[in-house]
C-alpha cells in the first residue's frame, strides 16, 4: 500500500514548500482544490473559472505536518487547517490534510 501511493505522489504531486516557523521543508506532495458546489470566491482565468477556497493535501508520512503549517506552490500559499496521519493495519502510509488559501 504505501508502495502505491508513493508512487502516485511521485508521479502526480507537486513541489512544495512546507513554511514553519523559522524553518522552510521542500517536499513533494498532491495538493488539490476540493470542488463543491459552494465555492466561496470566484476567481477566472482565459481556461475558465479557478476554484479558491479549500484544498486537499496528500503528501508523504516525513515531514510531519500539523495545523497552522504554511504550504507553498508557485508563490501562493495555503494554512493547514486540519492534518491526519493515515494508518494502513499498524503502518503510517500517507499524512492527509485540509488547507485554505491565504492572502488576496
Amino acid at each position: 500500500m504505501d508502495a502505491l501511493v508513493s508512487r502516485l505522489i511521485s508521479k502526480y504531486g507537486s513541489h512544495l514548500i512546507l513554511e514553519r516557523q523559522d524553518e522552510r521543508i521542500p517536499l513533494r506532495a498532491l495538493l488539490q482544490p476540493m470542488l463543491s458546489r459552494q465555492v466561496p470566491q470566484r476567481r477566472y482565468a482565459p481556461a475558465g473559472e479557478v476554484p479558491r477556497g479549500r484544498y486537499l493535501y496528500m503528501g508523504p508520512v516525513v515531514p510531519e505536518i500539523t495545523e497552522g503549517d504554511i504550504l507553498i506552490r508557485g508563490g501562493r500559499r495555503y494554512e493547514i487547517r486540519q492534518a491526519e496521519l493515515l494508518m494502513y493495519g499498524d503502518r503510517p502510509v500517507y499524512r492527509w490534510a485540509m488547507c485554505v488559501e491565504k492572502g488576496r
